[in-house]
């Protein structure tokens, strides 16, 4: 995480924002907060699973395709690395603004039901 200690550096200015260090049990975690930052991952899917708008920052080439359909989705607001400090203040204000939007369009995307799915198959061959 080569941006580790900007980023908690960041975090630690504001009252309001929560900087994790390492979780064990980020299911939990997830499900008890209605806004993350984070990169646009496989983590993604368990944040759409849950309804939980972000923003996201790709940080690696393989993750721009990824980002762009997500946000064109309504899933989440994308800010470049090298934009977070001009626009990461509106991005959260537009992400709280259009809450309930992006928490239709995140549980739309993912609903969490794809292992029964899957099974359903596999019971059928």
């Amino acid at each position: 995480a080569p941006h580790y200690h900007s980023v908690r550096e960041f975090c630690a200015q504001f009252a309001h924002i929560q900087h994790f260090d390492f979780i064990e049990d980020m299911a939990s975690l997830m499900f008890a907060h209605d806004i993350a930052i984070g990169a646009p991952g496989s983590t993604s899917w368990e944040r759409a699973c849950l309804g939980i708008p972000s923003i996201v920052v790709p940080l690696a080439d393989n993750q721009v395709n990824i980002c762009n359909q997500l946000t064109a989705r309504n899933v989440c607001i994308k800010v470049k690395v090298e934009d977070i400090e001009s626009k990461l203040d509106s991005a959260l204000d537009h992400l709280i603004r259009d809450w309930g939007i992006f928490h239709s369009s995140n549980l739309g995307v993912c609903d969490g039901k794809g292992v029964f799915r899957v099974v359903k198959k596999l019971e059928n061959i």
